[in-house]
C-alpha cells in the first residue's frame, strides 16, 4: 500500500515537470517610436490573442515594450512578424531602459501611422 502511495506521488510530481511552460520575458524597441496611446493599443491588439502571449506591458516615454510569452506555443519571430504587419519592426534589447528617446517622435512615424495617430487624438479630445 505504502509503495503503490509513494509510485502515485512520484508520478504526478514527474508529470508536472512535463507540463512546465516556458515562460519568456523579452524587451524590444519597435521601429518606428511609439508615441502615444493609440501607437499602444495598435500593437496590443496585433498581439493579444497570439497563441502562448501572456502579458505586454508598454513604457512609451523609454520606447520599450516588455512581451512575455509561452516560448513553446509561440516565438519571438512569430510575434516580430505579426509587428510588421502594422508597420512595426522591433529589436530586441539587454535592459528595459536601453533605448534613448527622440527630440521628436513624430519625426519618425510613417504617414500612414501619423494619420491613424492624429484621428484618434482627436477623437479622445473631443
Amino acid at each position: 500500500m505504502k509503495t503503490t502511495f509513494v509510485s502515485i506521488l512520484l508520478a504526478l510530481l514527474c508529470s508536472t515537470a512535463l507540463f512546465a511552460k516556458n515562460i519568456v520575458k523579452v524587451y524590444v524597441a519597435p521601429t518606428p517610436r511609439m508615441h502615444c496611446t493609440s501607437c499602444e493599443e495598435k500593437i496590443r491588439k496585433a498581439l493579444q490573442f497570439e497563441k502562448g502571449m501572456k502579458d505586454m506591458e508598454f513604457d512609451i516615454d523609454n520606447n520599450v515594450i516588455l512581451l512575455v510569452f509561452d516560448q513553446d506555443k509561440t516565438s519571438l519571430e512569430h510575434l516580430a512578424k505579426k509587428l510588421q504587419k502594422i508597420g512595426y519592426e522591433i529589436r530586441i534589447l539587454d535592459t528595459p531602459n536601453g533605448v534613448e528617446a527622440d527630440e521628436d517622435p513624430s519625426a519618425t512615424c510613417t504617414h500612414q501611422q501619423k494619420s491613424t495617430c492624429l484621428s484618434i487624438g482627436k477623437r479622445e479630445r473631443q
